[in-house]
């Protein structure tokens, strides 16, 4: 495959990307009641007393038109289950709650649709959801097998959940609405039942239906021909008396409500609220019309690239017209109301085509949607230097150079349910020389592009310089990019890398299958090669299965090392063989089969069958037997390819572990080949990615003017060239080519773990592989999904099974800032007080994975009001990464103001003990408040109390080499105002018992560091506790006494935060002074 050296210089081309970890949170992402628009064809109607509200929208009076209704229902019964309380009834609870961890939650929704006409035609169906809790993931909906009620249903007599509906993309950031497309559920007038499920172990909670304000909602367009006679509206469930409760107004429709809620016209954008709705209609349409219905149609795309829109307008295609390009869209939505592109209709999906220029995308915010692009000089849609938070979604791409082409400069798009079909045209293709480029589904050269759940195939094409060419994903530059949960067929290979540039791309949970004679599943090179070197490329969880002849897993050349490529829990099967590298590299945990591994395998690397399902027809999941199952390692990633729960018990045993490749043992669907005949249509479109992290966002730069000449291709890796001997791409002319990658191998040979080079009839080798030593890996920072290992908590009533032992994650040891005492009720520093600010610089600096709040975060109340004018303008800005104790002293004031603000960040329940993962660590959290007979305490911490029997268990059940706990009171304080509490000594006790390390406190405004103490005080340093007092968070210092035994270092005059690195098997501690201030202690220590 020859790489695209398209690099800053070649502005014509478009770009796409977009990996951010939350979405964007609306400026208006609350709104209030807004007056409907004069002469809104809104129709209250109150029927049984129940009230219901249609909006009719006239689109077209001509005969053989048809009348558009958007309707919106409100959720009818809804509830949560949750399996540690098995027996109790949500059904009255103000939120829908699905989490994994440490309970198992799933929530339920009915609707109940009424007054749509038999010969209606259902053109869209939105579920809308209100995040009242943040989580990483937004969960799936589900279907429902079996009846269920709102006021009886528990865990123990729910429903199955039943096939998945859809993914509603992307992270639920509080006070947003996130919304997804449940079209497939919804076919006329009935109950509709969905389940709300999720992977991942940060939970997230949504508005119910008792919370009027913000409840779920179901918004259905639907169409029927202007002869037929008009619907009659019926009741939504509500009963008698209902009333009706103004809020945001929903997308697409109106807010259930009374009179006053908004009316909005015509189909429902994925994205957010809607403006005016425009038509475009080649054969009857006139671009001296208005636009604004099905009968005053513009009709060409010129029109539609010059006229002025507003954010949240959208521009309709009609079904079944024809367009030559170029479509240009320099416009500019806002994060709640993005400018749509999308078709009307019915018939096939409007084409946008060559042999010109197609799809040009150079503003903001946009999404483009249900176009069928083909046959394009270039690119069929192309987002351009400058685009940023786009979204491609649900387009049929074909015949084109590049499918999708993602130019440099433009950033943080999403590419998400595409079929890319047969984009096999080459840009350059001539005999002599190695510039022959082309054949790309999709093109990066942009940063942090998120590309999923695309079906590609057909990328391949003949090459004179190569014999084929082509690639699925090509990266050439790019930053972060995460490609994941895409189905790759018959493709020259998935995925080829260059560029200098190029690092952290993330490349997981794809499955990828070629029966071509030659394919590769990933090209990516070193330094000693001029197109690199290309640092940080993942290869996780990924299922290939190569049958040519020629078909070779993954190539990393010219210097391939740990700094270039690391690669966990694949599957890989290709007949050549599963892999080359010049160089040992970080590979492990890896399953191979069939070809020579040209490349030292991982100590817990195999090659093995992999024992997979029937692969010629689509079916990849692992058999029991599998050596897979249940042995890989995490990589913190929390679903795999159909969205199950990453890790499952695949194998029975009653523990938890990740497999390897891309489906999770108990999965039940079947990955199918993308189809042979060109079609997503609207029912089939696989649910919107919402774009993540999206500050707002402005316009695009001004237009590049466009070259003449094709960019110049990057060139791949054959063995006539010296490695790194190309020389670097030039504006005007391609350079010639860069070797491809082509290790040696006698086809079909046995599998051998030590690369033997051998003669290969097929392409020229590569140099020979020399095995080397496995270099010591240098922890790098993650641009996966998942950037940080993020902290699982677990449950504070049952805790579960010990944890399978398991290398440190990927991506790095994690780092703790932590300290207590923090924020006074005043924003004035002092020298002796009121330092949160600067505390908060220090944090902010060291960019910690996680914060840990020793207690007393706000003084002397912690009080709504308090909290919200000095903590969170402070140490507020960490709160999604911060873990609070499960109480202080301070915290407790405030009327629950304090849990409030926390939320789960301070435990499931206020003032409840809870534990969770990072790392290789297990991290406790302990209500230490023990004189408060009112706290799950029970007013002590003596052996046999309610904390005490939680902690016993906690570490009984919890198996990590390394372990540390934190509570507010010091047990041991050389501190004048509070010194040692005497009330935690049985605490103390079960700490040393089961081989603590650390133990870290604050209450006194101070920093101290004892020697690792047994139960009573004694040193000892083989297995004693390490407490380090760090009431340094910038609320005051207090005095201190002589130091009391075993007190190592004392300091009560520096502000500050502890710094901790945990390590597999170790911990490095730094005592970080605030800026102006000297004071600071370091050391490491070893787990027991």
């Amino acid at each position: 495959m020859q790489l695209f050296p398209f690099g800053l210089k070649l502005l014509r081309l478009g770009a796409l990307s977009q990996a951010s970890n939350h979405p964007a949170a609306g400026s208006s992402g609350k709104r209030g009641r807004r007056l409907p628009p004069a002469r809104s064809p809104l129709w209250p109607a109150l029927i049984g007393g129940t009230l219901i509200l249609f909006t009719f929208v006239v689109l077209s009076d001509q005969s053989g038109g048809a009348v558009t209704y958007t309707a919106t229902f409100p959720a009818a019964e809804d509830t949560y289950v949750k399996n540690t309380n098995a027996t109790t009834n949500y059904g009255q609870d103000t939120t829908l709650q699905a989490d994994m961890e440490p309970s198992i939650k799933r929530a339920l929704i009915r609707f109940s649709v009424t007054g749509i006409p038999s010969n209606a035609t259902i053109q869209s169906a939105t579920l809308r959801l209100f995040v009242v809790d943040e989580s990483n993931q937004s969960g799936s909906v589900q279907r429902v097998n079996g009846s269920w009620s709102e006021n009886t249903t528990t865990w123990n007599n729910a429903p199955a959940v039943g096939q998945q509906v859809a993914i509603i993309a992307g992270a639920a950031e509080e006070d947003t609405w996130k919304e997804t497309n449940v079209l497939p559920a919804v076919t006329g007038n009935g109950p509709v039942n969905f389940y709300i499920i999720t992977a991942s172990t940060d939970g997230v909670d949504y508005g119910s239906r008792q919370n009027t304000q913000y409840q779920p909602t179901l918004v259905i367009r639907w169409s029927v021909p202007t002869s037929a006679p008009s619907p009659t509206p019926q009741s939504t469930p509500g009963g008698p008396g209902a009333t009706a409760t103004p809020g945001p107004t929903p997308v697409g429709g109106v807010t259930p409500g009374g009179p006053g809620a908004t009316a909005t016209p015509g189909p429902t954008p994925f994205g957010g609220a809607i403006g005016a709705t425009y038509f475009v209609d080649n054969a009857a349409g006139n671009d001296g019309n208005s636009g604004t219905s099905e009968s005053a149609a513009w009709r060409t795309v010129g029109k539609v690239s010059n006229v002025t829109l507003a954010a949240g307008d959208r521009v309709l295609f009609k079904r079944d017209g024809v367009w030559s390009g170029p479509l240009t869209l320099a416009k500019a939505g806002t994060a709640d109301r993005p400018i749509t592109i999308g078709s009307y209709g019915s018939g096939a999906l409007p084409v946008i085509q060559g042999p010109g220029d197609c799809v040009d995308v150079k503003g903001t915010r946009l999404i483009v949607t249900q176009l069928n692009v083909k046959d394009c000089a270039w690119a069929g849609i192309r987002v351009s230097t400058g685009a940023t938070f786009n979204r491609i979604d649900g387009n049929l791409l074909t015949g084109n150079v590049a499918g999708v082409h993602v130019a440099s400069g433009a950033s943080d798009n999403v590419i998400v349910g595409n079929t890319l079909q047969n984009n096999n045209r080459m840009s350059v293709n001539t005999p002599g020389g190695s510039d022959d480029n082309g054949a790309f589904a999709v093109l990066l050269n942009g940063d942090r592009n998120e590309v999923m759940n695309n079906s590609i195939s057909g990328s391949d094409a003949f090459s004179y310089d190569y014999g084929r060419d082509g690639a699925a994903v090509e990266i050439y530059g790019g930053q972060g990019n995460n490609i994941h949960d895409n189905l790759a067929v018959d493709n020259d290979a998935f995925s080829e890398l260059g560029n200098s540039r190029a690092r952290d791309n993330t490349f997981s949970y794809n499955v990828v299958r070629s029966s071509l004679a030659t394919s590769t599943f990933v090209v990516t090179r070193g330094s000693q090669n001029g197109f690199g070197p290309v640092a940080n490329t993942r290869l996780l969880n990924n299922t290939v299965v190569m049958t040519g002849a020629s078909s070779q897993g993954f190539v990393c050349h010219a210097g391939c090392d740990s700094s270039i490529l690391m690669m966990r829990n694949n599957i890989i099967e290709a007949v050549q063989k599963v892999g080359y590298a010049d160089a040992a590299f970080d590979e492990d945990y890896d399953l191979y089969a069939g070809g020579q591994a040209q490349f030292p395998l991982g100590a817990h690397s195999r090659i093995a069958d992999p024992m997979l399902g029937n692969v010629g027809a689509g079916d990849f999941h692992l058999a029991a037997a599998s050596p897979a199952v249940d042995t890989g390692v995490n990589v913190e990633l929390t679903a795999d390819f159909e969205g199950g729960h990453v890790p499952h018990d695949g194998n029975g045993d009653g523990i938890a572990v990740v497999d390897r490749g891309a489906f999770e043992r108990g999965s039940t669907s079947v990955a199918a080949p993308p189809p042979t005949t060109p079609g997503p249509t609207a029912t089939a479109t696989p649910a919107p990615a919402t774009p993540r992290a999206t500050p707002t966002a402005t316009a695009g730069s001004a237009p590049t003017p466009t070259p003449t000449t094709p960019p110049p291709a990057t060139p791949r890796a054959t063995s006539t060239a010296t490695a790194g001997s190309a020389p670097s791409p030039t504006p005007t002319t391609p350079p010639p080519a860069t070797p491809r990658a082509t290790s040696t191998a006698t086809a079909g040979s046995a599998p051998s773990p030590t690369p033997t080079p051998t003669p290969t009839p097929t392409r020229a080798p590569t140099p020979s592989p020399t095995p080397t030593p496995t270099p010591t890996r240098t922890p790098t920072p993650v641009a996966s999904p998942t950037p940080s290992p993020t902290p699982r908590p677990t449950s504070t009533a049952t805790p579960g099974s010990a944890p399978t032992p398991t290398p440190a994650p990927f991506g790095g040891d994690p780092v703790i800032a932590a300290a207590g005492d923090i924020a006074c009720p005043s924003s004035s520093p002092g020298s002796t007080s009121c330092r949160q600010q600067d505390t908060a610089n220090l944090i902010n600096s060291l960019n910690p994975t996680a914060v840990l709040m020793l207690g007393d975060a706000q003084y002397d109340t912690s009080t709504a009001a308090n909290l919200a004018a000095y903590y969170n303008p402070t140490w507020g800005q960490f709160l999604a990464k911060t873990w609070a104790t499960a109480g202080g002293s301070h915290d407790f004031y405030g009327s629950g103001d304090w849990y409030s603000y926390f939320g789960r960040r301070a435990g499931p329940a206020p003032y409840a003990n809870y534990s969770f993962d990072l790392g290789q660590w297990h991290i406790i959290s302990m209500n230490s408040y023990c004189a408060d007979a009112a706290h799950p305490t029970g007013g002590s911490c003596a052996a046999g109390s309610p904390g005490y029997n939680w902690l016993q268990n906690d570490l009984t059940t919890h198996g990590n080499q390394c372990t540390l706990v934190f509570w507010h009171q010091p047990r041991w304080s050389s501190g004048t105002t509070h010194g040692s509490d005497t009330g935690l000594a049985d605490y103390f006790q079960l700490l040393y018992d089961h081989g603590v390390e650390l133990l870290l406190t604050g209450h006194e405004h101070m920093y101290e560091r004892f020697a690792p103490q047994n139960g009573s005080g004694g040193l000892d340093q083989a297995i004693g506790v390490r407490e380090l007092v760090v009431g340094t968070g910038g609320r005051s210092v207090y005095g201190a006494g002589t130091p009391i035994a075993n007190s190592e270092v004392l300091n009560n005059s520096t502000f500050g935060a502890l710094k901790l690195t945990l390590h597999a098997n170790s911990y490095d501690w730094q005592f970080v002074p605030i800026a102006g201030q000297t004071f600071t202690d370091s050391g490491s220590g070893a787990c027991h």
